[in-house]
């Protein structure tokens, strides 16, 4: 299933904007509210997606990263640098 696809399934806010990207190690989710001013990032390692796979890596983040949103998400450190929380592989 497409990423949006699988965003708009969790049912975020509509003040909320979700988005992934690859980096070299690894797989960086974020979710921030409208104004970019507040916002949560899960980094995933490779190694984590490929020993959980990345359907099941997808589900578990989105998951959490739903939870949080419908929390009161901490301020940016400065602009575009949020909480960050990883998940490694074992």
């Amino acid at each position: 299933m497409e990423f949006q696809a699988q965003v708009r399934q969790m049912g975020f806010p509509d003040n909320m904007q979700v988005d992934q990207s690859d980096t070299l190690e690894g797989r960086v989710f974020r979710v921030t509210d409208a104004s970019g001013e507040r916002g949560l990032e899960i980094f995933v390692t490779r190694d984590a997606l490929a020993m959980y796979g990345e359907g099941p890596v997808t589900a578990l983040v989105l998951g959490r990263l739903r939870e949080q949103a419908g929390r009161a998400l901490r301020a940016a450190e400065a602009p575009g640098m949020y909480e960050r929380q990883v998940f490694v592989g074992d």
